[in-house]
């Protein structure tokens, strides 16, 4: 009766870690996946679905050794300013606007501010200039990005019924105005 005793409290102690264990192994890959979107080697948009004007803090290798203040506006395009270099990371069009993720990061010496982007549209009769739709919790265009820091950001630009087709979009901060082109010209 004893050994029976003794291997039941063996198998209950080894049921015990295994469960202890098990939930220690969902908890660190639940916080894995969590924080997967920041250290991913490869921007995938199903991994960032923010509300317009949403950031976050990422870890993206934007390696473009030549670029300047402009750039088509294709995925992976790079543009660069004195300080803050930005990736159109992807962008979504449809009937009801556009949306863009911009990857910003600072390999500058000193802080910038980020003020967000404008989009410049063909529109009947004239061009359209568009401001990103804030999210239902308010979202905020403006943050500081400090010396080696990186952030992707989502702004959707809800189109109005005059509005053809995306002309440019223009980045703002305090470094120079970054532009993306979707069509150059008239």
């Amino acid at each position: 009766m004893q050994t029976i005793a003794i291997w039941v409290g063996i198998l209950s102690g080894i049921v015990t870690v295994a469960v202890v264990v098990g939930g220690l192994v969902r908890w660190v890959w639940g916080k894995i996946s969590e924080g997967a979107h920041k250290t991913a080697a490869v921007f995938r948009r199903d991994a960032f679905r923010l509300p317009s004007t949403g950031y976050l803090k990422t870890a993206f290798a934007i390696d473009c050794p030549v670029a300047g203040a402009e750039a088509r506006a294709e995925r992976g395009g790079v543009v660069k300013g004195d300080g803050l270099t930005v990736r159109l990371q992807d962008q979504e069009r449809s009937e009801k606007g556009l949306g863009v993720w911009l990857t910003v990061h600072n390999g500058s010496s000193q802080t910038y501010r980020w003020f967000g982007s404008t989009l410049t549209c063909y529109a009947h009769p004239r061009y359209a200039e568009i401001e990103a739709a804030l999210h239902d919790g308010g979202g905020h265009l403006i943050f500081d990005v400090y010396p080696g820091e990186q952030y992707t950001a989502y702004y959707f630009f809800p189109f109005t019924p005059n509005v053809r087709a995306p002309k440019f979009l223009t980045c703002k901060s305090w470094d120079v105005a970054l532009t993306f082109w979707w069509a150059r010209g008239a």
